[in-house]
């Protein structure tokens, strides 16, 4: 949690939404996935 402190809170919702677009993303194309392993 300390890690996150210094971070702006207008940027949550940015990163927040990154997430969700990776989410989708690993749903619409599972094999993404691969690449990092």
């Amino acid at each position: 949690k300390a890690g996150l402190d210094y971070s702006p809170p207008d940027s949550a919702h940015i990163l927040y939404g990154m997430l969700l677009d990776c989410k989708q993303q690993l749903i619409l194309n599972p094999k993404i996935i691969d690449k990092w392993k």
